[in-house]
């Protein structure tokens, strides 16, 4: 049988033949259209981005990251904004455990230095 479609695809080219420009594969569609989709999402996620200020620390952009994680991919929204995703987990994991001696240490400190200065 494959013969037979070999030998009448050989005698018939004109039936089979295919513009190159419009011959796309269907690997390469499904590529495009997950591109497309990602850009769109690109796309609306700077539009939320929008709305942190010009001054937001780096602590901000880790809370809004954590706030927009249920809508957006983490590692896609850590792209966007320029953030290691490694800085990013490492922040979450330190807030998920609480403040560390250091932090509570830091935190003394601060306040009795703001007494002081009054």
């Amino acid at each position: 049988m494959g013969n037979w479609i070999k030998r009448y695809r050989a005698e018939h080219p004109e039936k089979f033949a295919t513009d190159e420009l419009e011959s796309v594969s269907w690997a390469e569609h499904q590529a495009v259209v997950a591109e497309n989709a990602r850009l769109k999402q690109e796309n609306e996620f700077l539009g939320k981005v929008n709305l942190l200020c010009s001054e937001a620390t780096v602590e901000d952009v880790y809370e809004f990251i954590q706030g927009e994680k249920a809508t957006y991919s983490i590692a896609m929204m850590c792209t966007v904004l320029g953030i290691a995703r490694a800085s990013f987990y490492r922040w979450l994991s330190r807030t998920k455990a609480g403040p560390t001696q250091r932090d509570t240490r830091h935190q003394e400190l601060v306040a009795a230095i703001k007494i002081a200065h009054r």
